[in-house]
């Protein structure tokens, strides 16, 4: 599989549709949530660079979330990611280069032998996998309501951040 399926799978699997929008975060629009995340995807990547990691690429794209009739949508974004050594040690190693510039750690752990990291940055997230060697960050904006007319526009968008 090449690195844009990779992408395009790792973004499907990063905050799958079970979001709600809840009133807090739907006073931001969609023209919001999308600066917010692709600042998120930047500084992500600034970060890893900093600690020595390479990323050559990072898309984006609205994904539909929530439950009808109400419309809304969410902002999510994959950075490829590599580097040196273990895999897995690169997942923790990433994390802690994330947590150096302000995001905090939610949750992490290994499933069938491959390591995650989940943080947040209010009110984005980022999730570090590994997948068959490869290092993954999603970066996703929590659901929002908008105008259906907003949704369906913004659903036919997709994004290179970076590459």
């Amino acid at each position: 599989m090449g690195a844009a399926g990779l992408a395009i799978g790792a973004m499907l699997a990063f905050g799958g549709c079970a979001s709600e929008p809840n009133e807090e975060d739907s006073v931001v629009s969609v023209d919001q949530m999308h600066e917010q995340v692709t600042q998120g995807v930047r500084d992500v990547a600034d970060d890893l660079a900093a600690a020595g990691f390479q990323v050559p690429s990072a898309s984006g794209r609205y994904v539909s979330c929530g439950v009808e009739p109400v419309s809304s949508v969410q902002y999510r974004a994959v950075l490829t990611v590599s580097g040196e050594g273990d895999p897995s040690a690169q997942v923790e190693r990433a994390a802690q280069a994330l947590v150096g510039s302000g995001w905090k750690v939610t949750d992490s752990g290994t499933h069938a032998g491959e390591a995650w990291s989940n943080l947040e940055r209010d009110p984005i997230t980022a999730s570090v996998r590994v997948s068959d060697s490869t290092i993954s960050v999603g970066v996703v904006h929590p659901c929002i309501e908008a105008d259906r007319d907003v949704v369906d526009e913004a659903l036919r968008k997709t994004d290179k951040i970076i590459g």
